[in-house]
């Protein structure tokens, strides 16, 4: 029974626009500095007849107020042009930049954002075919001084992440903290390994753990807008990059097989197609438009199905491509929009003034109502008028008869008019 008590005492009725929602305390304190988590019974807008705040505003903006109070996140409602949505925030003490990303198209549909649809970038690396023996290859001390430096900071800062976090467990499971571990450990091993064997065969296989470290770049994307908008394109775009994959695979075991047979029709002494997996890897190359040039067909039944496999991976690449640049302009323009709206802090609402203080020998705003008369009759030339008295009297009739139903303590007797 206390427990069902607290609750009700805890929860608050608002009745906006004629519609009522129920709600906790807690939950309308989770935004300060707004309307709603200033809510006392010594506001004018507060009726204790019926124990419950009435607001005359648009009901249906309200519904996605009170949504964001409970869980954080501000949606955009359809059905309701922007400047009347902004003015309900401006009411409510919130901010139009709060709204989520998913409704910033339909919120802020006559923003002109530029994309920039295409953006290639040629690199040449050429390298030398000269090397020197591993044994005869000694780096200088001062690199392997900023290595160690370098590792044990990060062992400093892994060490500091995982005590400051709230969570051992997701911090331990998270994929960009593996990478760091591996990263680590893969130092400190190879460290240790050339200090107790020094001539330590197959060494490089340990050096390939290494190349791990590089993974610590994929950090950035906790503070690049650009990396975190290519990953999100990538998960938008899942279902069509498995269906290009998917084809990709189908195409290139029918290529290899069809030119490794082809090759073998004819006569062909210089066969580069020895094996149908030797043609996968020339299928794969042909179909992504990549040509390296070590295999070619020689006959001519080989080198129609060469044009067949290169007209083949055209289109299949092609396919998809507008999903994935479709899905990638909308998320840069979702991020280009938000990035150009002022950086204004959220308005504060003034504190609202209390209502007036109830003169004695007033009983719910009506003058001429003994508080304890018994009979309860109304007297005097200053009574209100006869409807409005009327209407007055049926409110505390019934929260009388509520009261004395529930095992509450007695009130007055019942009221009427002569």
């Amino acid at each position: 029974m206390n427990l069902i008590n607290m609750d009700s005492e805890n929860r608050v009725v608002l009745n906006v626009g004629g519609i009522r929602h129920e709600t906790y305390k807690a939950t309308l304190k989770k935004i300060p500095a707004t309307r709603l988590s200033r809510l006392t019974e010594a506001l004018a807008n507060y009726d204790p007849i019926l124990n419950e705040y009435f607001f005359d505003r648009h009901p249906g903006v309200f519904a996605q107020v009170l949504n964001y109070y409970r869980t954080g996140k501000l949606h955009y409602p359809t059905d309701v042009c922007g400047p009347l949505f902004e003015e309900e925030l401006a009411f409510w003490g919130l901010d139009s930049n709060q709204v989520e990303p998913c409704c910033w198209m339909t919120y802020t549909q006559d923003m002109r954002v530029p994309v920039i649809a295409n953006v290639t970038v040629k690199t040449s690396n050429r390298t030398t075919g000269w090397y020197i023996d591993k044994n005869e290859t000694n780096a200088h001390l001062f690199f392997f001084y900023i290595e160690c430096v370098c590792n044990a900071w990060f062992t400093f800062e892994i060490l500091i992440r995982f005590i400051s976090s709230p969570s051992k467990l997701r911090f331990i499971i998270s994929s960009v903290n593996i990478i760091d571990y591996i990263a680590t450990l893969s130092f400190f091993c190879d460290l240790m390994l050339q200090k107790v064997i020094p001539n330590m065969e197959n060494a490089d296989i340990l050096e390939f753990f290494s190349i791990i470290r590089i993974m610590r770049l994929f950090k950035l994307t906790r503070h690049s807008s650009g990396l975190k908008i290519l990953i999100q394109t990538f998960r938008a775009s899942a279902k069509e990059l498995t269906l290009l994959v998917f084809f990709l695979v189908l195409g290139i075991v029918i290529f290899a097989s069809l030119v490794y047979y082809a090759e073998r029709i004819q006569i062909n002494p210089n066969n580069d197609f020895q094996s149908i997996p030797l043609g996968l890897w020339w299928a794969l190359v042909t179909m992504t438009t990549v040509g390296y040039g070590d295999m070619t067909p020689k006959t001519y039944i080989g080198m129609f199905v060469g044009a067949l496999c290169a007209l083949a991976g055209v289109l299949t690449i092609a396919l998809p491509v507008p999903v994935i640049v479709s899905n990638f302009t909308m998320y840069y323009s979702h991020t280009q929009a938000r990035a150009k709206l002022p950086k204004k802090r959220r308005r504060v609402l003034p504190v609202e003034p209390a209502r007036p203080a109830r003169v004695p020998g007033q009983i719910g705003g009506v003058p001429g109502v003994g508080g304890n008369t018994g009979s309860g009759k109304l007297l005097g030339s200053n009574a209100p008028s006869t409807n409005s008295m009327e209407a007055n009297i049926r409110r505390m009739n019934a929260a009388n008869a509520k009261n004395n139903m529930s095992g509450g303590p007695k009130t007055m007797g019942t009221f009427y008019i002569e």
